[in-house]
């Protein structure tokens, strides 16, 4: 608070009294150790309100502090901390983190939708050997119509224990010959069944032919994962892998994946072909 009296010794006009009046500040030349001066310089603009000054000005520029740089000693820390010249970088949004786990929901949806597709309603079909062997789920009447008209299918190998009447029907009517081999999932697969559907599998005379099993996964995975290793010479590993993209539960049924690692315990390969030993 500025004494009353100041304002008769002062050779400056005495302001109004309203609610413009300037502010006194104190003189710059104030050091620390001294007793604070008491002569006041006024600014020769009236004082703003908030409200008008957010309608003429930005608001960086009195949202900065009233304490201006030396331009000999250099800006002082308030000066260069709130300058209002220097635009502050933008934040970059974090919209990737919060996509993610969107994303990953969205591409387990989409592989539950394929898998329930493929597995329901193509029945686990899959091309083997393209123009030659098919694998698929057992199929319905009007399926099977359709894979006979489409693949001109002359051979058809059923490996579970029972054989749909009408699937024996439809091939009488066609002339589709059927083979019906029983293979099992609680144990490997005799040596002799496997050389019947090998020779089966490679007699061009049966081309085009089907083999399938209920799902297309089990038997149908065993009879496929052979046929990839012993005759088009896959590594084992790819072959497993195969028959686990068919819907094939190694804890479900363990026999059939340790039957094929006895079997083919020296040619277990890695991922680049070589034989481990």
């Amino acid at each position: 608070m500025i004494p009353r009296g100041l304002y008769a010794f002062s050779s400056r006009p005495r302001p109004s009294r309203s609610i413009c009046s300037p502010i006194p500040r104190f003189s710059a030349s104030w050091k620390p150790g001294t007793r604070r001066s008491w002569r006041a310089s006024w600014e020769t603009e009236p004082v703003k309100s908030r409200e008008e000054k957010s309608a003429t000005e930005p608001w960086s520029s009195w949202a900065t502090t009233s304490r201006a740089p030396n331009p000999e000693k250099g800006a002082t820390p308030a000066a260069t901390r709130w300058r209002s010249d220097v635009a502050s970088p933008p934040r970059p949004e974090r919209t990737g983190r919060a996509a993610l786990p969107v994303l990953l929901a969205l591409a387990a949806l989409l592989a539950v939708a394929w898998f329930l597709w493929n597995y329901l309603v193509e029945k686990n079909f899959d091309v083997v050997v393209p123009g030659k062997i098919y694998r698929s789920g057992q199929p319905g009447p009007d399926q099977l119509e359709s894979w006979i008209d489409r693949y001109a299918l002359k051979t058809i190998l059923v490996l579970k224990p029972t054989l749909r009447s009408y699937e024996r029907e439809i091939a009488a009517r066609r002339g589709v010959v059927i083979h019906h081999i029983v293979v099992s999932t609680r144990q490997g697969m005799p040596e002799e069944q496997w050389q019947q559907i090998k020779a089966l599998l490679t007699d061009e005379r049966n081309f085009p032919i089907l083999f399938h099993c209920h799902s297309g996964a089990d038997k149908t995975g065993l009879v496929a994962a052979l046929y990839r290793v012993e005759v088009q010479g896959w590594p084992l590993w790819k072959a497993l892998v195969e028959m686990d993209l068919h819907g094939h539960v190694p804890l479900q049924y363990p026999a059939l994946q340790r039957y094929l690692k006895n079997r083919f315990r020296s040619g277990f390969d890695n991922a680049e072909g070589e034989p481990l030993h």
